[in-house]
């Protein structure tokens, strides 16, 4: 289903470049390494706006005089996803920049089944949800919620 406002929502290179910035900074910060091969990941996560899958980063990252790797791609979305600079949309099996970096265990997601777009929101169910799976003898370590549905802009 093809919707009138996809395209519409494109990040400013200055705003990108901002994005990296932020992320370098958050790298140095929690004592973790900024390479030029997980900044272009990120780059391209963040200007996707929308979950993208590690093969279309793959596609996304290889020229005529180079071909990227599986293993380059998905070891810059692990550290990402470790350093809370990107998340993993599971029932997609894409990822997303994330620019808040929250470092919550639980991660909640309005994922758009007609444009494609994921919004990352807080609900703060995680407390309810551990504290009844504690109750079961159940050590949770992390909540992933993803409710699939229609944005507002394509519903309207």
């Amino acid at each position: 289903m093809a919707c009138s406002h996809r395209t519409k929502g494109e990040l400013a290179d200055n705003a990108v470049e901002r994005r990296l910035a932020e992320a370098s900074d958050h790298c140095a910060r929690v004592g973790q390494t900024w390479t030029p091969g997980r900044a272009r990941i990120y780059d391209l996560l963040v200007r996707a706006e929308r979950p993208i899958g590690a093969y279309e980063l793959l596609q996304a990252l290889s020229r005529p005089s180079y071909a990227a790797k599986p293993p380059t791609v998905y070891r810059a979305l692990e550290f990402l996803v470790r350093v809370g600079l990107a998340h993993r949309i599971e029932s997609l099996n894409a990822f997303v920049a994330c620019d808040r970096h929250h470092g919550r265990s639980a991660i909640e997601f309005l994922i758009c089944d007609c444009c494609g777009r994921a919004q990352e929101c807080e609900l703060e169910i995680d407390q309810t949800a551990f504290a009844a799976a504690s109750a079961r003898g159940f050590k949770p370590n992390r909540l992933v919620l993803e409710v699939h549905g229609v944005c507002p802009d394509c519903v309207g």
